[in-house]
């Protein structure tokens, strides 16, 4: 159970349903969606789409902050920090044309719009253009920068490209207290363009670290444990919040299917 709910959220996340106009409840919002959407039907399974990393982000968002939702897909990360933290503010990136119309119409028509900002960009440490692969929109959740093999990829296209520095830098350098990052093997490029905004103010970063991912963009397992090293934070499993200070931990973390996992700065006085 996701303890920071408030019952009559989770009734309602507990009887999804697909209305016709093309949108379920989900935290006190409509998530708008394509029909037969692979994460509808992971709700409709599971009640809160990835229930512990949705714990985690909740608790680590602090309020008077921002947090930064990067691959955000249709918004299942960041409904909940809004419903739950009404003083943090949420930038939801999202470069799929696939998925982020869905993400925009949510907040477009969600009661925290005051508070919610989306962005269709592709996060990367360079601002310029790139190739993004396209799966049919069902399965929009496993496309990224490059083809990872996870589903069938139907079309190639450009989008546009900007370091988080150059992002967070364009809404003000406000104080951010949490990033997700979730971009399907790309997590390295929005680490290595997010620099000046760890030093700066020294957020948590959840991110998804998977080995079928990383092998599409050539990137080393252990390349997690030296980056957190560089800039002081610890790396961290996320399940057991034990930190990692070694490859061996980290492949046995990973055969066991772990891929959740969290960078913590080791000063945690936050700007």
């Amino acid at each position: 159970m996701l303890s920071l709910l408030p019952k009559s959220i989770n009734d309602r996340i507990g009887h999804l349903r697909f209305n016709t106009r093309g949108f379920f409840p989900y935290f006190g919002t409509h998530i708008y969606a394509p029909k037969n959407c692979h994460l509808y039907t992971r709700l409709r399974q599971e009640g809160v789409f990835e229930r512990d990393t949705c714990h985690y982000l909740v608790k680590a968002a602090r309020e008077g902050t921002w947090f930064l939702d990067v691959g955000a897909n249709l918004g299942l990360m960041s409904a909940p920090v809004l419903a739950q933290k009404p003083g943090v503010k949420v930038l939801s990136i999202e470069p799929s044309p696939n998925s982020h119309p869905y993400l925009k119409q949510t907040r477009d028509h969600s009661p925290y719009a005051d508070r919610w900002q989306t962005l269709s960009k592709a996060v990367s440490r360079t601002t310029g253009t790139v190739d993004f692969v396209l799966a049919d929109e069902t399965h929009a959740a496993f496309e990224g920068m490059r083809d990872t093999g996870r589903v069938s990829m139907k079309r190639k296209v450009q989008v546009e490209t900007a370091p988080l520095d150059a992002i967070w830098e364009s809404i003000g350098a406000p104080p951010v207290s949490l990033i997700k990052i979730d971009v399907e093997g790309a997590e390295t490029e929005v680490l290595e363009g997010a620099r000046k905004l760890l030093a700066s103010c020294r957020p948590t970063v959840v991110l998804e670290w998977n080995p079928l991912n990383l092998q599409a963009y050539g990137t080393p397992l252990g390349w997690l444990l030296d980056f957190a090293s560089e800039i002081g934070y610890f790396c961290c499993d996320m399940t057991t919040m034990a930190a990692i200070h070694n490859l061996e931990h980290l492949e046995h973390l990973s055969s066991q299917g772990r891929e959740n996992f969290v960078l913590y700065p080791k000063n945690s006085q936050a700007s």
